[in-house]
């Protein structure tokens, strides 16, 4: 008969580790499925750690098992066992005080314990509610702690903090609490029944033993300080029989959990292969179907992951990145878009930003191991980039200009919008197809884009006559004196805007204000007010124009991405500018500067353009000169002014001290368009 009580203890105890992993599994199956038995196995192990070592020391053991085996790593791991175990208090201070109401023995230590589980519960929930409620305070003490270490040792107290965070956010907004409630009951209640019958089991006649007993062997406020060994030999009110027992009993059961845990991670794992090559997609000639592809039913780009998906607590995977987000979290700043940000990524892995001068992100990433372009925006220009959606499928259906295949996208009017593109591995951007390839093979690229344009697009059914008074007047309030009013109220700017000339790299150049009489809002509406319109690209930089030479799918070489197409600003001059943007002004080589010093009125930086940008320049330059007047030409390389006028408030806002960098470019460009046309 004891036998079987101990046997049925066992179970019981086991069943409950059991309902226990199923709850830390509840917490981390939001961000990723993991394997049942990968946290069982983590149980078992911390427990036998704890049964020597004091503090619940083994919880760490149990955090780094489950976290190596977890793609969100230790941090997250960790997180989800410090909620565990603050549920845990909470839970056994209820029985304590159920105890200390009802027990007629050991009432002292009952009521001491109760106490003390109370007041940790109370200080844990405290801090929660400061965090939840105060959340600003305690994100910059995070912070100021954090900062004292080195990066690397940043990064990794701040993840750890976030995914605590995020795993407390979780318990509140997104779990379900019927289910936390009904498999932490049921936790709690099979403890309490092994407890029970384990207490059953060492009881023989004058040794009787309760349910109080065990449970506060076990959870007493002493006993919190010592490894389960020490516990159970300096508890005085065992025999050493029962001593024994007690020991057998916490040791064979962490012993058969982790075996138990073992054959799960066997059995799920062998599941999993079995249900993924039956599941996956394949086409009549048997070949699988490309993961991502229009049509193949994977997950929604707002967050939701598929059953076999993986949502990341942070989606990047440069550490750097990592770092430069959590420092602008715990900042406190942005919370918006922090929130819509991590909403609209968290099912992908972030390699590399690629946004540049607008409210739009678009970023390279791997999703269910694809490699794919993202493109999202927040907020009202959500209605915009659904316009370039409509843009590029209206122009890759008609065949007339090659494009970027659309994966998948979503659109909530006025709130978001976001579309996956598909990402070729032999391509390159024109900006590194320019640096790799002879001059002469990168203007007949250039030559036959522009073409293309020309034929296919500003000559299509779309093309709309002249720009207009009215239009050219909107424009120049929108996209000129708007910004032009941002960047005159801009601090950082302040002490440079008092002096007459500036010194960009040892050259002298005008400043800004001495060019209000050629950016004067009539002026300008003269010029672009004859522009021809049509249905434009709208962004023809060199970033945006993708090369793929000898591949099928695009014989021409090459396919453009991330159109704008510019709602009522349609003029087709917009795009020739743009690509003046780039060969002309070398944004890309302002982009690539990290570092910028201002002295007095002395802007300094390190100018890395390159000679082949400057020949390419020639050669652009001269089939401008070949295809318009003098009039529209004026008019096209004061659009080129434009551009970086409307770049100027992105980099403001976005770049920090480096936005001196990008308004050194801006003042370079007009200095130079001014001398340009005195000429002529």
């Amino acid at each position: 008969m004891t036998i079987l009580l101990f046997i049925a203890a066992c179970l019981l105890l086991m069943l409950g580790h059991y309902l226990k992993t199923l709850r830390q599994k509840q917490f981390a199956d939001i961000y990723e499925e993991v394997n049942t038995g990968v946290f069982l196995n983590a149980l078992a192990a911390g427990y036998l750690l704890n049964f020597i070592l004091p503090f619940r020391l083994g919880d760490l053991l149990r955090a780094y098992l489950a976290g190596r085996r977890m793609k969100n790593g230790f941090s997250f791991s960790l997180a989800t066992v410090i909620v565990d175990r603050f549920l845990d208090i909470i839970v056994v201070g209820l029985i304590y005080i159920g105890l200390y109401l009802g027990a007629s023995a050991g009432v002292y230590e009952a009521g001491n314990s109760a106490y003390f589980y109370a007041l940790l519960a109370g200080v844990l929930i405290l801090l929660a509610a400061l965090s939840i409620y105060g959340k600003n305070i305690v994100k910059r003490i995070i912070k100021g702690i954090c900062s004292v270490f080195n990066d690397r040792i940043e990064l990794t107290l701040m993840f750890f903090f976030w995914a605590l965070i995020t795993a407390f956010r979780d318990i509140v907004k997104r779990i379900s609490k019927l289910r936390l409630i009904l498999i932490t009951a049921g936790m709690w209640a099979a403890y309490l029944c092994s407890y029970y019958v384990f207490a059953r089991t060492i009881s023989s006649g004058d040794a009787a033993y309760s349910l109080y007993d065990i449970f506060s062997m076990l959870f007493s406020s002493g006993s919190i300080d010592a490894g389960a060994v020490r516990q159970v030999l300096r508890v005085g009110s065992l025999t050493a029989s029962a001593s024994g027992m007690l020991a057998a009993y916490l040791l064979i059961t962490a012993l058969m959990t982790f075996l138990a845990g073992l054959f799960l991670m066997r059995l799920q794992s062998d599941t999993g292969m079995r249900e993924e090559a039956e599941e996956s997609p394949a086409g009549e000639d048997g070949r699988e179907v490309e993961e991502g592809s229009a049509g193949a039913g994977r997950s929604s780009v707002y967050g939701n992951a598929d059953s076999r998906g993986t949502l990341n607590l942070l989606p990047q995977i440069n550490p750097q990145d990592k770092l430069q987000f959590l420092e602008s979290y715990f900042e406190g700043n942005a919370a918006e878009y922090i929130r819509a940000y991590l909403a609209v990524n968290s099912d992908i892995s972030i390699i590399k930003d690629y946004s540049a001068g607008s409210n739009a992100t678009t970023m390279l990433c791997l999703k269910d191991g694809q490699t794919i372009f993202r493109k999202y925006v927040v907020g009202q220009d959500a209605d915009k980039l659904n316009s370039q959606i409509d843009w590029i499928e209206r122009m890759r259906n008609k065949g007339r200009l090659p494009l970027p295949r659309i994966l998948s996208k979503r659109f909530e009017a006025g709130e978001m919008c976001c579309y996956d593109m598909g990402y070729v591995p032999t391509a390159s951007g024109f900006f590194n197809y320019i640096h790799s390839n002879p001059r002469e093979r990168s203007a007949e690229l250039m030559q036959t884009i522009l073409e293309d344009l020309r034929r296919e697009v500003y000559s299509g059914p779309e093309e709309g006559g002249a720009f207009g008074r009215e239009a050219a007047a909107a424009y120049v309030e929108d996209k000129v004196l708007r910004n032009l009013g941002k960047i005159r109220a801009d601090r950082e700017l302040q002490e440079l805007f008092k002096a007459e000339e500036l010194v960009i790299n040892g050259k002298t150049r005008k400043n800004l204000k001495h060019f209000e009489a050629m950016l004067e809002k009539e002026k300008l509406i003269r010029i672009f007010e004859k522009d021809p319109t049509a249905d434009i690209h709208g962004d023809l930089t060199v970033e945006n124009i993708i090369c793929l030479p000898e591949n099928p799918e695009y014989p021409k070489g090459y396919y453009l991405i991330d159109p704008n197409p510019s709602g009522i600003y349609r003029s087709v001059y917009i795009d020739y500018a743009k690509l003046l943007q780039s060969l002309h002004s070398g944004y890309e080589f302002y982009m690539n500067t990290k570092t910028v010093t201002v002295k007095g009125n002395a802007i300094s930086f390190l100018a890395s353009r390159s000679g082949i940008y400057d020949q390419l320049y020639e050669i652009y330059n001269k089939y401008l000169e070949e295809h318009f007047t003098e009039e529209q030409l004026k008019s096209i390389y004061y659009h080129e002014i434009v551009n970086w006028l409307r770049l100027m408030p992105y980099k403001l806002e976005k770049s920090g001290k480096r936005a001196v960098l990008f308004f050194a470019g801006l003042i370079e460009v007009l200095n130079d368009i001014e001398e340009r046309f005195r000429q002529r």
